[in-house]
């Protein structure tokens, strides 16, 4: 079985590689941190708030058939 020993300038590429992403995570996690503040905790407040609407629509939907169906059945009465 023979063994390989890795060249140098892959090895070079690899540690420039890992600085590089070392460099990426710094800048970008406090980016990344500061969204949740500005993106998500406002979007889950908006969809607590549709979420109320979408209930009082579909209550409304239900009395509007029932309306419906009352008018239908009584108006064939007179």
């Amino acid at each position: 079985m023979t063994y390989y020993e890795t060249p140098q300038s892959t090895l070079q590429s690899i540690e420039s590689y890992t600085n590089v992403l070392s460099e990426v995570k710094e800048t970008l996690l406090p980016i990344l941190n500061g969204m949740d503040g500005k993106v998500v905790t406002p979007s889950m407040d908006m969809k607590k708030a549709l979420e109320g609407i979408a209930k009082m629509v579909k209550k409304r939907h239900h009395k509007k058939m029932d309306y419906d169906r009352f008018t239908a059945s009584v108006l064939p009465l007179l």
